[in-house]
């Protein structure tokens, strides 16, 4: 009997589903139609082993990290292309390292936010649309002027991340765990560039 034949479970699913959307089925569905319906309804869905209210709390807690340390990337390299000045190299590489660490821990926060059931979004317009951190201005760059904006840049989102880790103490340890690495590796390269400027500049 085909799994599609009347009284069967997927037909009895199909009609409920026509129902819903106020199609009235007397009849199997098409090959059109159950293939679009098969891709809708069997599609791979992650489940959190998190209930809800965690996973909700978890998933906005690393999707907002995600979009910080997208955006950190981004700012990291504008400044790296664009800087210029006596101490040149040194902030040029430097400004590399926290691209990098930037990278490198949106993809594990991404896959975190997957592993919990929650598809994680880095699209640009996403980016574009949500990012609040400081970032440098159009052109070229002084040295010290990177080495100020990374130092805020890095700081305030710092600050967001200690706030995340706060929210999910109770929510999911594991996504705690994973914010409180990230809090470490930017706490780390915000002490290389604040003594970089140090004194700083009047």
């Amino acid at each position: 009997m085909s799994r599609w034949a009347g009284g069967t479970r997927a037909f009895t699913e199909w009609s409920r589903s026509a129902a819903r959307a106020g199609i009235a089925r007397g009849s199997p569905p098409s090959r059109h139609e159950r293939i679009n319906w098969e891709e809708h309804h069997f599609m791979t869905v992650v489940r959190s082993t998190l209930p809800d209210e965690a996973r909700r709390i978890s998933g906005e807690a690393l999707q907002e990290t995600l979009i910080d340390l997208l955006g950190l990337s981004l700012i990291g390299k504008q400044a790296h292309w664009n800087v210029v000045g006596p101490r040149f190299r040194s902030v040029h590489l430097q400004l590399d390292e926290v691209v990098s660490a930037a990278r490198t821990h949106a993809d594990t926060v991404a896959e975190r936010a997957s592993a919990i059931g929650v598809p994680p979004d880095g699209r640009p317009e996403t980016i574009a649309k949500v990012f609040s951190l400081p970032a440098p201005a159009e052109g070229w760059l002084r040295d010290s002027e990177a080495v100020e904006v990374m130092t805020d840049a890095l700081g305030a989102a710092i600050a967001r991340l200690r706030e995340r880790i706060d929210a999910t103490e109770k929510a999911d340890l594991v996504t705690q765990d994973l914010l409180i690495s990230i809090t470490a590796e930017l706490e780390k390269q915000r002490w290389m560039f604040e003594a970089e400027n140090h004194p700083r500049e009047s």
